[in-house]
């Protein structure tokens, strides 16, 4: 880690209004350079994530997260974000998102030590983190929001994705066009479903699944 990468972060996040329409505050800025820190910090051990490039990171990683907090229904309470691994994108949203309370679901016992590293030192006190599998969950609250972004064989395990989370209110999944197809099979009929493509990509989409009444 150098401290030209931190700056250079740092430089693309201040520079976010004019390319994303997002606007951060110092404070934000300033827990997004330490959370980007952390991961340097954990990667090597870890295999956190392969995109260190600052500018690719805030892409990736930041302004992806910023996108999906922003189809989160108004009655959102409480986040719960499945596989979170390197926390994204729950660890933005608690930034971003205080008012939230934010369950980052994390199965191997390192990662989930890294998380709780990382709500520890940028004091994110509406964040938890469970070590365990997602799987073992029985309960969420309607008020809630299932995001998914990186489990592994997810459209194997979609199945189960939607049956634990069938009380919340939202689903926001990550994907391309296979989990968009796996989700639309498997589509309960109190769900609706709409897709938005991630900015500045071409066949990455961001899946929300909203409970109707």
């Amino acid at each position: 880690m150098t401290h030209s990468q931190v700056l250079q972060l740092q430089e693309t996040l201040g520079d976010s209004e004019r390319i994303y329409s997002q606007k951060f505050s110092t404070t934000e800025i300033q827990r997004f350079s330490l959370y980007y820190q952390l991961v340097l910090k954990w990667n090597d051990r870890l295999h956190l994530t392969t995109i260190i490039q600052p500018s690719a990171f805030a892409e990736r990683h930041i302004f992806e997260s910023v996108f999906a907090q922003r189809h989160l229904l108004p009655g959102i309470r409480k986040i719960w974000d499945f596989g979170s691994g390197l926390g994204i994108p729950g660890i933005p949203i608690a930034i971003l998102r205080p008012e939230l309370s934010i369950t980052l679901v994390e199965a191997n016992q390192k990662k989930a030590i890294f998380l709780k590293e990382v709500a520890d030192n940028l004091q994110l006190t509406n964040t938890a983190i469970l070590n365990q599998r997602f799987e073992s969950i029985r309960e969420i609250e309607p008020e809630s929001c299932v995001t998914v972004r990186a489990i592994e064989q997810m459209s194997r395990l979609m199945p189960k994705i939607l049956a634990i989370g069938h009380t919340s209110v939202q689903f926001l999944l990550f994907g391309g066009n296979e989990t968009e197809t796996v989700i639309l099979k498997l589509l309960p009929p109190n769900r609706l479903m709409q897709s938005y493509l991630i900015p500045f990509s071409q066949n990455r989409f961001l899946i929300s699944l909203i409970r109707s009444t």
